[in-house]
């Protein structure tokens, strides 16, 4: 017999569930997410190339002046500035903090490559060809000496620089910081790094002749 708070065929009627049917689990492929990683990563280094070669641009006058210091040759630190930029048209994978840094050590080691390259190609065989002297640059016992005791003086006379003077000298003269490099780094003006730098070597000549003395 149906309840009695039921009438006519509605107890017939399936009742619905106490507790609603459980829901199959979506899984997340992580498959699916992979390309679009691969394309945000594809393009920071696409991204990255084109700020290095903005900067080489920006600043090719003062890349080409160190380089070619540093090789002895203008048409050679030319040449590597152009291989250099060609090399940046590819993406730049992982992060690149100094970007004047990072192009003139680029150019550095394309230098390398070009008189690698060159050297390759001169004949033993050919008593006219212009071989370079090999000069062993390992240096000798007095080298050694001369260049602990310069190390010692310097630190020495570092030791009454003020925090910023110190910092400006080792941004330029040791680490060859360009000074807009230096100036961002140390959150200064071009004016105030100029002038810690005219500063911090002025007290260094001065400390030295007195530690010489």
């Amino acid at each position: 017999m149906p309840p009695p708070w039921r009438e006519g065929e509605a107890w017939r009627t399936p009742r619905p569930p106490a507790w609603p049917a459980p829901q199959a689990s979506v899984r997340h492929d992580e498959t699916a997410d992979r390309p679009r990683q691969a394309q945000a990563s594809h393009a920071a280094e696409t991204d990255t190339a084109a700020r290095l070669r903005e900067h080489l641009s920006g600043s090719y006058a003062t890349l080409h002046g160190r380089l070619a210091r540093r090789l002895g040759c203008a048409d050679l630190a030319r040449e590597c500035l152009h291989d250099t930029w060609l090399r940046l048209t590819r993406p730049v994978a992982g992060e690149v903090r100094q970007a004047d840094a990072y192009v003139f050590r680029m150019a550095c080691h394309l230098a390398i490559d070009r008189l690698r390259a060159q050297a390759s190609w001169l004949s033993l065989d050919d008593p006219g060809a212009g071989l370079p002297e090999l000069i062993d640059e390992t240096p000798g016992p007095q080298a050694v000496t001369e260049g602990r005791t310069a190390l010692s003086v310097l630190s020495r006379v570092m030791e009454g620089l003020p925090r910023r003077q110190c910092a400006v000298l080792i941004a330029l003269r040791v680490e060859g910081r360009s000074r807009a490099d230096a100036a961002e780094w140390l959150g200064m003006s071009l004016r105030s790094v100029d002038t810690a730098l005219r500063q911090a070597l002025r007290h260094c000549e001065k400390a030295a002749q007195g530690v010489v003395t």
